[in-house]
């Protein structure tokens, strides 16, 4: 896999397993994540996430690809059979606790970036996940460490 499109680390006062806990549980995801805002579990290993931008919602197809307890927690987002991204949590130890890093990677076709832009209300997805990454971890070390 290449090097992520946006990606983000904050050291967290709390156990390895209780940030897993946090990332992998997609019901709790709805709590940090900056744009999810509902998760409707299908399945142990897939679910829907409901995403906003301002007044822009839209659904996402989510299937974990990699879960090792208290360490790496990935997942895949497509649309309609079309890769969308690839997210990534890795945990490790680190003074006081651990260090999360958030890592995403922009799986889309081309031509599915313009198609998705007027539905999602974002033209440039890296400096918007960028963004996003730093204040999903900020809002994941406050409830970790609360």
């Amino acid at each position: 896999m290449t090097a992520p499109g946006a990606t983000g680390s904050i050291t967290i006062n709390a156990s390895a397993d209780q940030v897993y806990d946090l990332v992998s549980n997609p019901k709790k995801i709805v709590e940090f994540a900056e744009e999810t805002f509902k998760i409707l579990t299908v399945n142990k290993n897939h679910w829907v996430g409901f995403n906003r931008n301002g007044w822009h919602v839209w659904a996402t197809h989510t299937k974990i690809v990699q879960a090792v307890p208290g360490r790496v927690f990935e997942f895949e987002i497509g649309e309609l059979g079309v890769p969308v991204a690839r997210w990534q949590y890795t945990i490790e130890p680190a003074d006081g606790g651990v260090q999360v890093t958030e890592s995403w990677w922009d799986r889309r076709p081309a031509w599915f970036t313009k198609v998705a832009a007027p539905f999602t209300g974002v033209k440039e997805r890296v400096p918007h996940n960028t963004v996003n990454i730093a204040e999903t971890l900020r809002k994941l070390k406050v409830i970790a460490e609360g």
